[in-house]
């Protein structure tokens, strides 16, 4: 089924949720006060920006130096942030469906109508050429992919990921590949081509949330049933 790019972008965000892992105790170390508000700006994040700022105040948290409990906290943080950031990127690959990026664009600063969805690939032709943007993504993609594989990550549940699987692997190296299709696709420059790919980048995705993310079953206070997801 060809899935509208809305549709498209839930299933890829989807993923961000299978490991979150929750925040250590207070330490008295020289970096807490950068871990701290780390995670701050990790919970109100938006975009990519605040994403970045994420990252910033991590590397500057360890640099400072931290516990061994929140060294591994950190990690993890700096682990899911940098996958959070990867996946938003990887809307730039939806949105080729409905428009391409050889387009020649106005020379205007980009500013959504109320109706419409942010489209990261036109605002980033402000800084780099469209197709340009389109080629980060997919490298974007195939670079975090390995980071659902590195352990001590916790599912939404609080469990361990399942990194040890055979389907979880599966998964893990279906999407690392899609992303290598999808920039190969993208230095085609063909709109078609992309297009094509960001079809497998959603069953990617998706087949991995059948089993770990989509578990029917919720509650009135968990309606979507993230206490059994993961396993």
């Amino acid at each position: 089924m060809f899935l509208s790019a809305l549709g498209r972008w839930s299933i890829v965000v989807g993923i961000l949720w299978l490991a979150v892992a929750s925040a250590p105790a207070r330490a008295d170390d020289a970096g807490q006060e950068d871990l701290d508000e780390a995670t701050r700006l990790k919970i109100s994040a938006q975009n990519i920006d605040d994403l970045g700022k994420v990252i910033d105040r991590l590397d500057s948290a360890k640099d400072k130096g931290l516990d061994a409990e929140n060294t591994k906290y950190a990690n993890e943080l700096l682990v899911s942030t940098l996958m959070q950031r990867a996946m938003t990127y990887a809307s730039a690959i939806f949105n080729v469906q409905g428009q391409d990026p050889g387009e020649k664009k106005a020379d205007t600063p980009y500013e959504p109508s109320a109706n419409a969805n942010f489209s990261w690939a036109v605002w980033g032709a402000g800084i780099y050429s469209p197709w340009e943007v389109v080629d980060y993504a997919a490298l974007s993609i195939a670079d975090a992919a390995p980071l659902l594989l590195v352990p001590g990550r916790r599912c939404e549940n609080g469990r361990p990921v399942p990194s040890d699987r055979d389907d979880w692997k599966k998964f893990t190296q279906d999407l690392i590949d899609v992303g290598k299709a999808a920039y190969k696709a993208s230095q085609s420059r063909s709109q078609e081509a992309v297009s094509d790919v960001s079809n497998q980048l959603a069953d990617a995705c998706l087949q991995c949330h059948e089993r770990y993310r989509d578990k029917p079953g919720g509650s009135a206070a968990d309606p979507s049933n993230k206490a059994a997801r993961c396993l």
